[in-house]
């Protein structure tokens, strides 16, 4: 793992770098919470729709899945991957990626385990499970 690198944001508030990517786009200890807030745009209506899901992060980069590839919102990402993600009442810009390797796959399936626990046992990522990892989107200059 790479070594951590402070920096100080403009509200005072310590900012992390992991590998040169700045991860200070959430509250400090954001990973803690169990769940977030995702909308996406409707495929058929074209209107926002929102779910509160669960998600695992590690040190620079936010997963969600499900084990039910039909849900909406998956279905969603799927047509039109750009996406709004609230986590403790901040809200990102931000475009869903495909996780396809299957390493990361399953480090996205650990990070899951250790985080959920027995309730992860119980309704495990099924392999065929569409992993997302959610990416910044540039930001206009």
């Amino acid at each position: 793992m790479k070594k951590k690198k402070r920096a100080m944001s403009s509200n005072g508030r310590m900012l992390y770098r992991f590998g040169g990517r700045l991860c200070g786009m959430w509250p400090a200890g954001f990973e803690r919470s169990k769940t977030l807030r995702l909308a996406t745009i409707g495929r058929k209506t074209g209107r926002r729709h929102e779910v509160t899901i669960n998600f695992v992060a590690d040190e620079r980069r936010l997963f969600v899945s499900t084990a039910d590839n039909s849900r909406d919102w998956v279905r969603n990402l799927l047509k039109n991957p750009s996406c709004e993600v609230t986590i403790s009442k901040v809200t990102r810009k931000l475009a869903a990626a495909i996780v396809q390797s299957e390493n990361e796959r399953e480090s996205v399936r650990q990070l899951y385990r250790r985080k959920y626990g027995l309730f992860y046992r119980l309704r495990p990522l099924p392999k065929e499970s569409i992993i997302f990892e959610l990416k910044p989107t540039a930001q206009p200059p």
